[in-house]
């Protein structure tokens, strides 16, 4: 059994003991969620490059 320890808002600290398959499945959230914030950083910038270009584009810097 694998512990992780658990801190709560109220500043109290609990123990809890976890499973190999629960470190594996807790290792894939973290893993999606990572992914999840990737795309979102990347779908940010990529909506700021087409902000940028059609900004520039209408003050005729960029001609189609």
């Amino acid at each position: 059994m694998f512990r992780k320890e658990v801190k709560v808002y109220e500043k109290k600290q609990l123990e809890l003991e976890l499973s190999k398959e629960e470190c594996k499945m807790l290792q894939k959230l973290v893993s999606i969620y990572i992914n999840i914030l990737s795309f979102e950083e990347k779908e940010l910038f990529l909506l700021g490059c087409k902000n940028a270009r059609l900004y520039n584009k209408n003050i005729e810097i960029i001609r189609d």
